[in-house]
């Protein structure tokens, strides 16, 4: 059965995957698989670090914590775990810099006492011991922060770099000033704003009869619907792209490479190196040439950063490369560690292999055995009720043009080429869209030599 998203267009289904608009405003997802007497449940809204107002940063983590310190008739973190856990696996809560979720899994039977204890969870938050909560999540917060309180944390200093102000550079956890700011008031205000049924998405993937869980979660929610607030959201803010090479116009420091960089000195044998690159998002069409262009450089030993660095020329004991995606934006991360006396022969090897890509088109087999890959985790996927539930909440919260069947993913994948792959490649290894963090031993020359390599090594 089809349904409208939010936007008003209709999304794409297939013949198992039902999707319904129900009258509490919640979008309930049902997608039965074979071969499990299990139900994976999967209630996913977009508030992230992106919907956070200036004065709000790390909000929408806490609220995720404190809606685990109980709720309507379970008064305790304790109470809720339990009853939770008598039912299933318990919950896992999650925030990211775009959107929250919350999975579960039990045994079928267990469905109709699992939403209502669900439905009491995410209405009937107490807030309690808000006090108690503020020191475990600055005790996150002080994993991403040196002794000085200056942020260490790789990934916030490369998104901030290369982002700016935007919310996406936010850190997810927010800072130490801002979390001490938060009262029953704000979090208050914070969670009617957010987290409202027209906003929700709840999926049951597995051992699920559709009709059955529409009307159970119709019913559980709807007897304890919480009062709609009226106050307005926080506009999203979203990220506009300059036309040269499809490139995302957000550079901090337009043609200063050296602003995007943060060197920081500290003792030990190794320099630990993160280098992101910005691309665009899940909503453009080049998502899985991205995906692919990410595999061919790191997914399994056979990839080429493995083979080049580690098996061919033994420099590294390991090297990662990640594609970490929001909706209009992605990050290429690369990662590694290197004794000093390295660092530059690294850094030359990686900037080659870049170039080839942007240059040379990838060989049939080379391309084949990733996209095989592919293939092989969507039938994982979709075979797997856990991790089907949490992609499908994801894409529908999001609104991501993205495959909703098996049968159109594969057909996606098979339309990445290599000339697809390549185009991808030359927008994204640019020196003006990347950004850096190097930490230890680092001298102020080799510092310039760095920047040197990759002024020398990558195209504007």
């Amino acid at each position: 059965m089809k349904a409208r998203s939010r936007g008003g267009a209709s999304p794409r289904v297939s013949e198992k995957l039902q999707i319904r608009r129900l009258s509490c405003g919640i979008l309930a997802v049902a997608a039965p698989t074979k071969g499990t007497s299990f139900v994976s449940v999967a209630a996913s809204l977009p508030s992230g670090s992106r919907s956070e107002r200036k004065d709000e940063q790390g909000l929408a983590h806490f609220t995720e914590h404190m809606l685990f310190r109980g709720s309507e008739g379970f008064p305790t973190t304790h109470a809720l775990n339990h009853a939770l856990e008598f039912l299933g696996d318990g919950l896992q809560g999650g925030t990211s810099r775009e959107f929250s979720i919350y999975s579960t899994e039990a045994p079928a039977e267990n469905l109709a006492p699992l939403l209502e204890v669900l439905s009491v969870f995410f209405q009937r938050p107490r807030f309690s011991d808000i006090e108690k909560e503020k020191g475990i999540v600055l005790e996150e917060i002080r994993e991403e922060i040196d002794e000085r309180g200056r942020e260490i944390l790789s990934d916030n200093l490369t998104r901030f770099a290369l982002l700016g102000d935007h919310p996406l550079a936010h850190p997810i956890l927010g800072r130490r000033r801002d979390l001490l700011r938060v009262n029953q008031q704000r979090l208050q205000s914070f969670y009617e704003r957010h987290y409202q049924a027209d906003r929700i998405v709840v999926v049951a993937a597995g051992a699920v009869e559709p009709e059955r869980f529409f009307e159970l979660l119709e019913y559980s929610w709807s007897m304890k619907l919480p009062v709609r607030s009226a106050q307005k959201r926080a506009p999203v803010k979203h990220l506009g792209f300059a036309r040269l090479g499809g490139a995302p116009n957000v550079r901090a420091a337009p043609g200063v490479l050296a602003n995007r960089f943060h060197f920081r000195r500290q003792a030990g044998s190794q320099i630990e190196v993160s280098i992101t690159f910005l691309a665009k998002g899940d909503r453009d069409g080049g998502r899985l040439s991205r995906i692919a262009l990410e595999r061919v450089l790191d997914d399994g030993l056979a990839s080429r950063l493995q083979r080049r660095l580690c098996e061919r020329r033994g420099l590294l004991y390991d090297v990662s490369l990640s594609l970490d995606s929001c909706t209009d934006v992605s990050f290429f991360d690369l990662e590694f560690r290197i004794e000093p006396p390295g660092l530059l022969k690294v850094i030359s090897e990686v900037l080659t292999e870049f170039r080839l890509l942007s240059e040379v088109l990838v060989d049939g087999t080379e391309l084949d055995r990733v996209k095989g890959r592919m293939r092989r985790e969507v039938q994982s996927m979709f075979e797997t009720p856990r991790y089907l539930a949490a992609r499908l909440a994801e894409t529908l919260v999001l609104e991501l043009p993205l495959p909703l069947s098996q049968a159109e993913w594969m057909g996606r994948i098979d339309e990445v080429t290599a000339q697809s792959v390549r185009k991808e490649a030359r927008k994204v290894f640019r020196k003006g869209v990347l950004a850096g963090v190097l930490e230890g031993p680092l001298t102020s020359t080799l510092r310039k030599k760095v920047l040197n390599e990759i002024e020398r090594g990558l195209p504007d």
